[in-house]
This record gives structure tokens, sequence and C-alpha cells, in this order.
């Protein structure tokens, strides 16, 4: 009988985990830099909206796996053992971002705060959005524009539609004009704002 090799076991799987865990970051577009916390016993999110009613979703377990033998560790490079501890990252990664967007997708469906275009990204889709949402700005008075997720197709419309709305006059006007109140609805938030010892 050959000799077990528990600590070499446990640290080979604590390189995978590591690799997995910093693929996974590194693939998680907008979502990767939200609070992350250990729930250990609970069984439902709660969201506290401004009203101060509450939102209950039931958690979704997420869940990827990928196995690699000891003949295959022994013979596989380790170019194809990462592109296996990547596949599954991408599967985590594809579940947890549907997670997310099915609950603003819900969030915002009860709340009256969706827009839909009809699958096409238009200038005057992007000026009604930024009329809906707060938007912050920073020390300088430049806003922190919203972050707009699109499917692949439709990602490179997005990405033309920002030049467009700067370059013609008709748009930069309506967009400076949300832009202006904007900020004073800003200015009065921060102003109305509690500090909490």
């Amino acid at each position: 009988m050959l000799p077990d090799f528990p600590d070499i076991k446990r640290k080979l799987a604590d390189h995978f985990e590591a690799e997995l865990r910093r693929q996974f970051d590194g693939i998680s577009g907008p979502f990767a830099e939200t609070q992350k916390i250990n729930l250990w016993e609970a069984d439902r999110t709660q969201t506290q909206n401004e009203d101060g009613s509450i939102d209950e979703r039931p958690l979704r377990h997420a869940e990827a796996s990928s196995t690699i033998s000891t003949e295959e560790l022994e013979r596989l490079p380790q170019e194809e053992i990462l592109q296996r501890i990547y596949g599954t990252s991408v599967s985590l990664v594809a579940e947890r971002n549907q997670f997310f967007l099915d609950s603003i997708d819900k969030f915002a469906s009860d709340h009256g705060r969706v827009m839909r275009s009809d699958g096409e990204i238009t200038t005057e889709a992007v000026l009604m959005l930024y009329e809906q949402v707060d938007i912050d700005f920073d020390e300088e008075g430049k806003p922190i524009h919203p972050s707009i997720l699109a499917p692949g197709r439709m990602y490179g419309k997005a990405n033309e539609l920002f030049p467009e709305l700067e370059n013609n006059p008709d748009n930069a006007k309506k967009l400076n004009d949300i832009l202006s109140r904007k900020y004073e609805e800003y200015r009065d938030r921060e102003a109305a704002r509690k500090l909490v010892g």
C-alpha cells in the first residue's frame, strides 16, 4: 500500500482554492466589488427599502466542481489544470451574476423602477435612465456615472452612445441639464444626511 500525503494534499487543495478565488474575482465584472459577508445559518436575505419596508429573498445555492485525478495531476500540463479551474470559476460567476441580476430586476420591478427599451439602447433611453436614478458626485463635483449592464450584442452599442451624447449638441445640453439638477439633488441629500455615531 502506498503512503498517504495529507499535508501535500491540503497544500494542493489550498492552492487550488486560492487560484479559483483569484480567477472568480477577476471575471466577476461589476459584481466583483459587492460586499461579501458570511451567512452561517441564514436561509434568506433582506433588503431594507428607503421607505423602511423589508424585502426578503431566499438564498440560492450555487455550485460548480472540477475533479482532477492523481493520474491526471501527474501528466497534465499546468496550463490545462489552470484552464479547468478557470472553467469552474466561469460556472460559479455565471450563477452568481444571474442571481444578482434576477434580484435587481425583481427589486426594480416591485418598486416601479424598470425601464424597458425593447432590445435597443438609444440616447433617449440613456437620458431617461439618468432622469430616474440618483447620481453621486466626487469631491471635484464631477458625476459618478451609473453602470450600465448590457448583453454582449448590446454592449458595443452602449459604448457608442456616450460619445454620441457628448458630441451631439442637443443631447449634450439635455445631459448637462439633467446632471445640473442631479448635482443639486445630490447636494440636498448630502446636506440632509444625519451623522450616526
